[in-house]
């Protein structure tokens, strides 16, 4: 059987490959665009009232997608941060209700998940704990369906 050089360094080498990758994956993002002085601008949680965001996060803008703007946005914010899940777990449970969402479901674990609605809309936060510290925080926020009367 022949003997191929890379047979005991492939594994090695994709292992390595696929944790650079998943570093790449939390690494903080900058828009493209350029300020006026040709500065590189923050991503800014300013459009984002209805809902509380922590402390030093950290927008993941290749997972976040958002149509719609102010309190009528849906779609998802990625977001990282060097609080814990615990930490934000707690977070979310206590501001989501100063914010105006009513708490439907909590489900605390290795990966907690928090749903809330607010008028028209339901809001679901995933909170994620990173192996190196900190969290990620996957908050999907989509239109609710209309309430229909039972049919008979």
């Amino acid at each position: 059987m022949a003997k191929f050089p890379f047979a005991r360094t492939g594994p090695l080498l994709l292992a390595a490959l696929w944790f650079l990758a998943a570093c790449a994956d939390t690494a903080e993002m900058t828009p493209s665009s350029k300020s006026p002085a040709g500065e590189a601008q923050e991503p800014s949680f300013a459009q984002f009232t209805d809902i509380p965001i922590p402390a030093a996060a950290k927008l993941d803008l290749d997972k976040t997608l958002i149509l719609g703007a102010r309190e009528a946005w849906v779609g998802r914010l990625a977001i990282t941060t060097s609080a814990s899940a615990t930490e934000l777990y707690d977070f979310y449970h206590r501001e989501m209700p100063r914010f105006g969402w009513s708490v439907l479901t909590l489900l605390r674990g290795a990966t907690s998940v928090l749903s809330y609605a607010r008028a028209n809309r339901i809001a679901t936060v995933q909170i994620t704990g990173s192996t190196l510290g900190g969290a990620r925080v996957d908050l999907t926020v989509s239109p609710r369906e209309p309430t229909k009367a039972p049919s008979r």
